[in-house]
């Protein structure tokens, strides 16, 4: 009877203790970001060849080194996210049926790297191996990055199966010499929301995210969608946010049909409206994302449209123009009550190059920041970017050394 009484006992807390690591392991979406800084997140940049790779051309061997080591230092540094930038201009780190390959990749749009090299099903799968979370970072409207004289030389510029070459309506050539999707133009949008898809089906991703590149100016050549599809609305600068807005709720959409686990956020400019140019902004001075890039983040906190908002706030405690305790009050009684987390976007790259007598040199800034970040039980923090990290002397070591107590 003892013996049969030990064994049910062992077999009961066999039980206990299986289902306790198997609570470990799947841990719901909602309770692993519970609590100040739980959501310790990086970016991840391509475009440029900023953070990844190194340079265009490596080998895929070299590729999944320089993979291999970014994620096994954000892991070492007690982070738990990587925003890895897998659609950079319209082209794609990864095979697509949508866009082309990137030219971070080979050095040439639409040419494959070595072997094939899926870079996001790598970075994915590495990051889930330790703990990570992976978000695709996806800008959704911007195509090219160098200036060019006119709009048919700018198209040039993209490979030969891009689909903005096969429909130029789809894009507007802005003064700064680039090509942008147009927000406006029904058809380009459904274009960009099909890359997306492709990328909730066929990856195990955690998140989708996009950063603050929606209208790159209030003198974007949008004429043409205003009129034909601005008509209800009383002036161009309502039908651009209505835009973007629509976009957003479609995207929303995507990723809460799929019914997999993945959230889906955005990273606008810092500061969404001055309360001297509208009633419910902030009480500081610089450009204005409501104005400047026709985001109206508070409006998708509001209606649910993101699961979190990450505003950038790359503005020193005590600075004139975006000052950071302040963004910080504003952001966090936006999200109050809402269900969407606030993510704060926190300047690393002023570390790289400040001398001596700078706000930004050393650690001591990012240290107040963070310190009021987690006093205000901000649940999270995005540091752009990883190539910053590793250029300023001493912050891998005071990030390692911070977010040991999380």
């Amino acid at each position: 009877m003892k013996r049969l009484l030990k064994t049910a006992f062992n077999l009961i807390l066999s039980m206990a203790v299986l289902g306790t690591c198997l609570y470990l392991i799947y841990i719901p979406q909602e309770e692993k970001n519970e609590g100040p800084l739980s959501m310790r997140g990086v970016w991840v940049s391509t475009i440029y060849n900023l953070d990844y790779p190194s340079s265009p051309g490596l080998s895929k061997d070299q590729l999944t080194s320089e993979a291999d080591s970014i994620i096994e230092n954000v892991s070492q540094m007690g982070l738990n996210a990587v925003f890895f930038q897998a659609r950079p201009c319209a082209d794609s780190l990864f095979p697509s049926e949508v866009f082309p390959w990137s030219s971070c990749l080979s050095g040439s749009q639409g040419v494959a790297p070595d072997g094939d090299f899926d870079a996001l099903a790598y970075f994915t799968d590495k990051c889930h191996e330790f703990g990570l979370e992976l978000h695709c970072w996806i800008n959704p409207y911007r195509i090219t990055r160098k200036a060019a004289a006119s709009k048919s030389a700018a198209l040039e510029l993209l490979s030969q199966d891009h689909p903005v070459r096969q429909n130029p309506e789809y894009a507007v050539f802005h003064t700064d010499g680039c090509l942008y999707f147009d927000p406006g133009n029904e058809e380009a949008r459904h274009l960009i929301l099909k890359g997306i898809e492709e990328i909730i089906d066929n990856y195990d991703i955690d998140g989708i995210h996009f950063d603050d590149y929606f209208y790159p100016s209030s003198d974007f050549d949008d004429s043409y969608s205003f009129e034909l599809y601005g008509s209800g609305y009383s002036s161009i600068g309502d039908f651009r946010r209505a835009s973007v807005t629509s976009f957003i709720a479609e995207v929303n959409d995507l990723v809460e049909s799929s019914e997999k686990d993945i959230s889906f956020g955005v990273s606008p400019f810092g500061i969404w409206a001055n309360l001297s140019d509208h009633p419910e902004g902030s009480d500081t001075k610089g450009s204005q994302s409501y104005y400047s890039h026709y985001a109206d983040s508070l409006t998708w906190v509001r209606e649910g449209l993101v699961d979190y908002i990450a505003p950038q706030l790359y503005w020193a405690i005590g600075n004139a123009e975006g000052e950071f305790e302040t963004l910080l009050k504003w952001w966090s009684d936006a999200v109050s009550e809402t269900g969407v987390s606030l993510y704060v976007g926190q300047a690393i790259y002023r570390l790289t190059d400040a001398e001596e007598g700078s706000v930004w040199y050393g650690t001591d800034e990012i240290e107040r920041q963070l310190d009021m970040m987690a006093a205000a039980e901000t649940p999270g923090v995005i540091l752009f970017r990883y190539g910053s990290i590793k250029s300023s002397p001493g912050l891998e070591e005071f990030l390692t050394d911070y977010f040991s107590s999380f």
